[in-house]
């Protein structure tokens, strides 16, 4: 037996569509579509902030699938003593470019949500906006 949602739940879904469209820029998310690169890293951003980890790394966009090392690393110390009445301080070249290689790989996040959780969930007037936070938290995890 197929589920129908209730009139609020029907409400609160279209509402919800509205929503996801306005957030990815576009005019129905009912179809497919492709989110322009501005709002894909704002999304990116959100995902990284509902992460401790994810915020404590690098997280750099790139446009190549395979590239080397965007960051420069560290090799040693930078701080010391010298004895400026015997010798004079040299400054140290700490730059470490190793050879670290970087791959992208596809990695899809698909979700769903059944007419019944929908309906269960309209008494929310926000549960599009749980519903995003909660997802955006398990995509960062």
């Amino acid at each position: 037996m197929a589920y129908s949602l209730s009139a609020y739940g029907a409400k609160m879904y279209a509402e919800m569509q509205l929503a996801i469209a306005e957030t990815y820029g576009v005019e129905l998310s009912t179809k497919q579509f492709s989110v322009d690169p501005t709002i894909a890293q704002e999304l990116n951003d959100a995902i990284t902030a509902k992460s401790d980890f994810l915020q404590r790394i690098n997280v750099i966009p790139v446009t190549e699938i395979k590239g080397q090392k965007v960051f420069i690393g560290v090799s040693g110390p930078v701080t010391g003593r010298t004895n400026t009445k015997t010798k004079d301080r040299e400054a140290k070249d700490a730059s470490a470019l190793d050879q670290s290689t970087y791959e992208l790989s596809s990695t899809e996040s698909d979700v769903g949500l059944p007419y019944a959780k929908i309906d269960a969930w309209a008494k929310f007037p926000d549960f599009h906006q749980r519903y995003s936070a909660a997802v955006q938290k398990q995509i960062a995890l």
